[in-house]
């Protein structure tokens, strides 16, 4: 948004509609009927108990940071086991496989509006 008053009165006003609606109380029913499907109650009970307790305020405060962090390493793992493979495959098969790019993190072919999907060849594959 441009920084100035009317790119900020569209994000207040944005923010202002977004509040109206949001149903707080609809997506909490929809939260305790996802806990009640996977825990009994008093499974809930010794998790409330847990996540009162000083480690249990530490685990909910760091699982977020440690989420993001198994993430990331299992992203980079995997990223590395692909080039890996895709060096190792151009070099058994130099004739078909030289033009081929890995498009980590995209999906598997990307199409500009208003043109036909491109025909499927790894040439034709964006890298990233």
């Amino acid at each position: 948004m441009p920084n100035n008053d009317k790119g900020q009165a569209f994000v207040d006003a944005f923010a202002a509609s977004y509040q109206k609606k949001f149903d707080v109380d609809r997506v909490t029913e929809q939260l305790v009927s996802v806990y009640d499907k996977h825990f009994k109650e008093d499974e809930i009970k010794g998790l409330l108990q847990f996540y009162g307790s000083p480690l249990g305020q530490k685990v909910a405060a760091e699982m977020p940071k440690i989420s993001r962090e198994i993430q990331a390493a299992t992203r980079a793992a995997s990223n590395k086991a692909a080039k890996e493979a895709l060096a190792e495959l151009k070099l058994q098969n130099p004739e078909v496989g030289q033009s081929a790019r890995l498009g980590l993190g995209q999906g598997r072919w990307q199409q500009r509006r208003g043109q036909p999907p491109p025909q499927q060849t790894a040439q034709q594959h964006n890298p990233q």
